[in-house]
This record gives C-alpha cells, sequence and structure tokens, in this order.
C-alpha cells in the first residue's frame, strides 16, 4: 500500500527549511518534524500521557547518541496507533526524549512546536521518498514493514 500526505515547511529565518507531518498517535493530533539525520524515532517526554503511550521496559545499558559526544538515557514507549492519512499502523515504539530545548526555541520564533521526530528507523523501513519540491512525502506500508515497526 501506498500512502501520500503533504509535507509541511518549517522555515527558520528565511534560510533553513525542516518539514513535518500532521499524524495521529492513539486518535490524538500530532505533529511531527522528518529528520533524516536522526536514527530513530521520538516522542517528547512531556507528551506521553496526552498521547496514552505505553512505557516499554529497555535493556538497563540501551542508550542512544546524538550529535553530542554524551550518551543519553532513553525510554521507550509504544503507540497502539499511529496514523497517517488513511493508513493506521498498530504498536509503533517511540524513543522518548526531552523536546523543550527544541520547542522553545520553535515558540520563540513563532513556529510551530513538534510532538516528535519521525527518524530514519521509520522513514527507511517504510521506504518514504521525500519530495520537496511538491512537498510530498510517500511511504509504502507490506505486512512485514507493519511487523518491523513494532519491533523497532
Amino acid at each position: 500500500m501506498k500512502i501520500f500526505t503533504k509535507l509541511h515547511q518549517i522555515v527558520v529565518e528565511k534560510k533553513f527549511l525542516h518539514v513535518g507531518i500532521y499524524c495521529k498517535i492513539n486518535q490524538q493530533n500530532a505533529f511531527f518534524l522528518l529528520d533524516t539525520g536522526a536514527s530513530r524515532s521520538v516522542i517528547d517526554n512531556s507528551k506521553l500521557t496526552y498521547f496514552h503511550l505505553e512505557y516499554l521496559p529497555i535493556k538497563e545499558d540501551e542508550k542512544v547518541l546524538g550529535i553530542g559526544t554524551t550518551p543519553l538515557e532513553i525510554s521507550l514507549a509504544q503507540a497502539k496507533s499511529f496514523s497517517i492519512e488513511d493508513c493506521e499502523l498498530k504498536n509503533i515504539v517511540f524513543v522518548t526524549l526531552d523536546l523543550s530545548h527544541i520547542n522553545n526555541q520553535l515558540i520563540t520564533m513563532e513556529l510551530q512546536p513538534i510532538d516528535g521526530i519521525m527518524g530514519n528507523d521509520f522513514l527507511m523501513s517504510t521506504k518514504a521518498i521525500i519530495n520537496y519540491r511538491k512537498l510530498m512525502l510517500e511511504l509504502t506500508i507490506t505486512p512485514r514493514i507493519l511487523r518491523t515497526l513494532s519491533q523497532l
């Protein structure tokens, strides 16, 4: 199944363009930034209650490395339902991190805050094609991909 969804521009200081998508997590509206440099998809840990996410156990030594040099302690959360357009995906796993530093900066610039970051785990698994000229995102969803996404 192919899914097409509109990308929404986030223009910072008239020079830098980021794109995001509107989606739903457990039937609640969400806005995610697409980040091809992020290895994992992330949800803001301040939104866990709002989205009714379920914490998952993690390995004691599991960490994620960002652009900085210090690995971050992480938590995992699972969404029973994650929807883009008319496609509903089940049991999608997200890393939870504090995104307040990003959202504070976006709010200061009078831009929409984000609920999460769509990383390469999701983008590569769905064979995402980002068309910046048309501002469209194309995803391919197959039964194998659905199994993979619930095990990330």
